[in-house]
């Protein structure tokens, strides 16, 4: 009777230069052990390394689990309308209403705003507009995040105008706003302060 012999592998000892060569030695040391000699094996050892992939892929790297990945879409809520206040609107009324060269010309110029009756400014309530002004909001940012804000105050200036008031805690006595156009492109027409 004849036997059949045991294959033993021993680490060889070999100098890497670099970490591609360590895993590809690993690789090849993995692939020696199990050999096509334990299919069982294999198969599982297989279905571990995709499942582990599968995992990594769509979820992230414990890394990314913990912050938000840009872009990606976190939670299915629309971002909350919230009512600016009268003062901002009276503010915005005299800009676009105004014909004085500080109030009025260069104000708007400075804002991107459209001259026109103070009719014309509407209060956003629509939770599909203020959620498309929120993410333009936050991809506005120097590090551009969509969901950087839940909460945004929206004004129509005009038909081609919105002004959008990310609500976050103010930094000092000023609080950001930001005009873009009704298809809220990036970058944003103006960005400024009051």
């Amino acid at each position: 009777m004849e036997s059949k012999g045991i294959r033993l592998y021993l680490p060889v000892k070999r100098h890497h230069t670099n970490f591609h060569d360590k895993a590809g030695a690993q690789v090849t040391a993995i692939r020696d052990f199990v050999g096509s000699h334990n299919p069982r094996l294999r198969r599982v050892l297989v279905f571990a390394l995709v499942c582990t992939i599968a995992v990594f892929g769509v979820v992230g790297t414990p890394d990314q689990s913990a912050g938000r990945v840009v872009g990606a879409p976190m939670h299915a809520g629309l971002a909350n309308c919230v009512s600016p206040d009268a003062d901002f609107v009276e503010f915005i009324d005299t800009t676009i209403t105004s014909t004085d060269s500080i109030t009025g010309i260069s104000t708007r110029a400075t804002e991107n705003l459209p001259a026109g009756p103070a009719s014309s400014v509407i209060v956003v309530t629509d939770s599909t507009v203020c959620h498309r002004a929120a993410v333009a909001s936050g991809l506005s940012q120097i590090v551009p995040d969509s969901l950087a804000f839940s909460n945004v105050s929206v004004l129509r200036v005009g038909a081609t105008r919105y002004v959008v008031t990310p609500i976050r805690p103010n930094v000092g006595e000023f609080q950001i706003h930001l005009t873009f156009d009704t298809l809220f492109t990036q970058p944003p027409l103006s960005v400024w302060a009051r």
